[in-house]
């Protein structure tokens, strides 16, 4: 996986007084700088073969736009959700940043350029994921997926609950082993409809896996409300990024696109009215919340580490009070 050596930075005319900020960004890769507004794919792809460009830096809505699939949301993509995202069209690697003032605005806007731009210029530093493959749990396959689960010494869980009644919707498992020295990882989505489905998301919270969750204290408290007791509870996320880079966001895409080289943003998924969609959305969860976890393994420093053995525990006491109330 070798570097990119030259690379264009597509921006927009807002960009311009902020351009001198990339330098310090792109280590020893070559960056032409392109800031006149396009409106083809076709344009930006021709641009970069004639200069022997293989990669694209940009904060253009425009050219975001066509990298994106057809949609039917009449909202166009957002610069400051996609940041971070990577794109491989036609033999071209796309990251998303942000605009380039975002390195004068936010304390750590510079930090996280500079981070996004390393998916292109210093790969090889970026851990590779494993595969993400996902079904619907169901009567008719959940033994067979129960089976895998209990191989898991990993596993991710994710609720989504409807915005009414405030009832869980569904619940998202990602497990997690090793087996041969190759990661394995399996995403299940089971739909919350049914009594059945009681018994199903009790057997798989039960497993003996360390469970991880991207900020727990929201998913627990609901599954309270079900008599579901989440077991081996040792991982969260949000803590952990707490625990290391406290002034940084904390929601899962941020996360995502910090710690996974090939993140692509994918909340979007959860707009969708197709029920297929929205299950995919609940299982990219669980697999970008355990992307996350692995990536801040490999990264994190002791005193990081260290952080958190001190910061977790007080989860507990502070679920057990939001659970309990104060007598007013």
């Amino acid at each position: 996986m070798a570097n990119h050596d030259s690379i264009l930075f597509l921006g927009t005319a807002l960009d311009k007084p902020y351009l001198p900020r990339l330098k310090g960004c792109v280590g020893a890769a070559k960056v032409f700088l392109y800031v006149d507004p396009i409106s083809t794919l076709y344009e930006v792809k021709s641009y970069c073969a004639k200069r022997g460009i293989t990669a694209v830096i940009t904060t253009s809505p425009v050219l975001l736009s066509k990298l994106l699939p057809s949609s039917d949301s009449s909202k166009p993509p957002s610069i400051d959700n996609f940041a971070g995202s990577l794109f491989q069209k036609d033999g071209l690697e796309f990251v998303v940043v942000h605009p380039l003032e975002h390195t004068q605005t936010v304390p750590y806007g510079t930090f996280l350029l500079k981070r996004y731009i390393s998916k292109l210029v210093h790969k090889t530093t970026w851990i590779a994921p494993p595969e993400f493959n996902w079904c619907v749990l169901t009567p008719s396959n959940f033994e067979a997926e129960y089976a895998k689960a209990s191989l898991a010494t990993l596993m991710s869980v994710d609720i989504e609950t409807y915005k009414q009644n405030l009832a869980i919707r569904c619940i998202g498992f990602t497990s997690y082993h090793i087996s041969s020295g190759v990661p394995i990882t399996r995403s299940v989505v089971l739909p919350m409809d049914s009594e059945y489905a009681m018994v199903m998301a009790e057997k798989f919270l039960s497993t003996s896996a360390s469970k991880i969750l991207q900020n727990g204290k929201y998913d627990i408290s609901y599954l309270l409300r079900y008599n579901l007791i989440l077991h081996n509870y040792l991982w969260d996320t949000a803590t952990l990024m707490h625990c290391w880079y406290a002034e940084l966001p904390k929601d899962l895409a941020s996360l995502s696109a910090f710690f996974v080289r090939e993140s692509m943003y994918w909340k979007d998924l959860a707009e969708s009215k197709d029920l297929e969609t929205y299950y995919l959305y609940n299982a990219k969860d669980t697999f970008q919340t355990l992307l996350a976890f692995l990536g801040w393994m490999a990264e994190a420093p002791q005193w990081a580490r260290t952080n958190y053995l001190m910061e977790f525990p007080v989860l507990f006491p502070a679920i057990l009070s939001e659970m309990t109330g104060i007598k007013r």
